[in-house]
């Protein structure tokens, strides 16, 4: 008797430890499944490809601690962090419904953005044994629209027939703005980025009023040359002159101007003398030049000065800065771009000759 009590006893314990790991089994599936977006290192991403159905498409590429954008300009590492941080974050809240499935597969096929992640590794990677480096896909998905909650985002990894509602615990919002193929959303919006010892010399020509432009030379970042376009040596404000070099440390526009309702107006300003025309040469010889032109009103009020014709808050202006990246010659490719910028920041370097002089009395 004591001994069928023993082999119930077993049995019983046995049962109960399967049933055991059959839940932890699945409690672990479970919470592998909720990740199969995610990345959970992404400190190791070094390239980042994203296109959509509309023949766009971004390459971001790390370099150092910098990220450039399909070979020709910097990415603004505050949206490539936040990119990353949504890819780590993200889970998978739910499978799209039965009832749901056909139309986000649909959409999916139409209008959703390949995303592609890759990091360095090695083709022969064997106990500590590392050799011929090589870039591996690390993980690939579609993302889709969002729910009509607006709490989630259809995804779908490659290859795959199963289409899931991703989100993040805690955020209110839909993940779609951070998986975006148009590059400009992804730029640096730096025009100069420039302290004073890398200053060789900066040209300020306006056009608006010639006899306040100038030419500034910085020999040893103390002794500064301030000189009309003449060459007519001018007596300066210190505390003047190192504040607007000062300013060219962090200089930004507000946005690049992309939509095509808008470039007919954009080109018929271009077409323009600019306002003001700002050259900045740095020590290694890297030219910045920004042409600044006047956003003209819509309606012209006859009460009005003449010099209240254009926005008094933006303007348009025409940048060219260098490229991070070279020619095989290794010289300096330049990036152009039409943008808007505000006042409120770029009147800090829009000063003129008047503001610059020194004033004996």
């Amino acid at each position: 008797m004591k001994r069928n009590t023993k082999i119930i006893l077993f049995i019983v314990a046995a049962v109960l430890l399967a049933c055991v790991a059959i839940i932890v089994v699945k409690n672990n599936k479970a919470r592998n499944n909720d990740k199969i977006f995610s990345i959970e290192n992404v400190d190791e991403i070094t390239k980042v490809f994203m296109a959509d159905k509309k023949n766009q498409s971004v390459v971001m590429v790390k370099a150092g601690t910098q990220w450039i954008i399909n070979g020709k300009c910097y990415a603004s590492d505050n949206m490539v962090r936040d990119m990353l941080l949504i890819v780590k974050r993200m889970k998978v809240r739910e499978p799209v419904s039965k009832a749901s499935f056909n139309n986000v597969i649909s959409m999916l096929a139409t209008s959703s953005v390949k995303v592609e992640f890759y990091k360095q590794g090695h083709k022969i990677d064997f106990w500590g044994l590392k050799l011929f480096p090589c870039e591996k896909l690390v993980k690939a998905f579609y993302v889709g629209t969002n729910t009509k909650d607006n709490l989630g985002t259809f995804m779908i990894n490659e290859g795959a027939t199963r289409p899931y509602v991703v989100y993040i615990p805690g955020y209110r919002g839909f993940l779609s703005p951070y998986f975006t193929a148009d590059i400009n959303k992804w730029r640096a919006h730096t025009v100069f980025n420039c302290r004073i010892p890398q200053i060789d010399s900066f040209e300020y020509l306006d056009n608006e009023f010639p006899e306040e432009s100038y030419k500034i030379l910085n020999p040893d970042s103390r002794n500064f040359i301030l000189e009309t376009f003449s060459g007519e040596q001018i007596p300066y404000d210190t505390v003047r002159m190192v504040d607007l070099l000062s300013s060219f440390s962090d200089l930004r526009y507000e946005y690049v101007i992309d939509d095509t309702s808008t470039r007919a107006q954009v080109d018929s300003v271009c077409r323009t003398t600019p306002a003001h025309v700002l050259t900045l040469i740095d020590k290694t010889g890297k030219t910045t030049v920004v042409r600044t032109h006047r956003i003209p009103l819509d309606e012209i009020d006859p009460a009005r000065t003449d010099e209240e014709w254009y926005d008094k808050d933006r303007f348009y202006a025409w940048i060219t800065v260098p490229s991070p990246v070279k020619n095989e010659d290794e010289t300096v490719v330049y990036d152009d771009s039409f943008v808007v910028m505000q006042y409120f920041s770029a009147d800090a370097v829009l000063r003129k000759l008047s503001k610059l002089r020194y004033d004996h009395e």
